[in-house]
């Protein structure tokens, strides 16, 4: 009988163009490799949309719509959270007994269900989510998205107890390791660095003819750091640089 797994995540995965996709996709991709039977649950919104590539990977792939703005908001609860709480979700993963690992803080609404107890929790942690949107909040030039950001990083940083519901928590990076094994000592923490697709080195020798700068430009922080890029490192250089977003 095959490994059953149940990986839920608050995005589809594919295509894998930025840091979280890139390590869901390629994780699910391994998982797959070593015959463990996926059970995918993905939350859509914006462009992000079902995607057939998922299915090679998996035994069964669920989409659920993410319940964006106003009707997202909770008084107690982040809103990366709350806009992410399915029933159907939660009757899914009840229906099938599989270990679950949940990607991201965001998708653990239900980590501490009383539905859950028995079952064997994974949560991957991709950031360390109320430092993270502190310093969105700080990067932001408009008001009223500064304050629900600060807002955003107060409740996600009550609400990263339930973490303690959790059998094992994978860190992605070493600072973040410290912090979790630090702040939960009653939790098993491993870390995991990112899953991605470059397993062997093929840079060429030499100098390249340009810099390239890729980053999610809707995001305040990284448009300051090509502000600061165009500003203060290429106004005078010889060399070009391409900004993707």
């Amino acid at each position: 009988m095959p490994i059953k797994l149940h990986i839920v995540t608050w995005d589809v995965p594919f295509p894998a163009d930025y840091g979280g996709a890139i390590d869901v996709y390629y994780k699910l991709k391994a998982l797959h490799s070593l015959g463990i039977e996926i059970f995918l649950h993905c939350f859509e919104y914006e462009n992000r949309t079902a995607q057939s590539d998922l299915e090679q990977y998996s035994k069964q792939v669920y989409y659920y719509p993410r319940t964006t703005g106003i009707r997202g908001m909770d008084f107690q609860l982040p809103y990366i959270i709350n806009s992410r709480k399915n029933p159907q979700l939660l009757k899914n993963l009840i229906e099938i007994d599989a270990p679950i690992l949940f990607e991201g803080l965001h998708t653990t609404a239900y980590l501490n269900h009383s539905e859950l107890k028995e079952r064997f929790k994974i949560v991957r942690t991709h950031n360390i989510e109320h430092q993270y949107y502190t310093q969105l909040a700080s990067h932001t030039s408009s008001l009223l998205k500064k304050l629900f950001l600060y807002r955003e990083s107060m409740l996600l940083n009550s609400y990263e107890r339930i973490l303690y519901a959790a059998n094992l928590v994978m860190s992605i990076s070493a600072p973040d390791h410290l912090y979790f094994q630090k702040k939960y000592s009653g939790v098993a923490v491993e870390l995991i660095p990112a899953f991605h697709p470059e397993n062997q080195i093929r840079s060429l020798s030499g100098f390249g003819k340009y810099c390239l700068y890729h980053g999610n430009l809707s995001i305040a922080e990284y448009e300051k750091a090509v502000l600061f890029l165009m500003n203060e490192v290429f106004r005078d250089s010889k060399i070009p640089c391409i900004i993707a977003g």
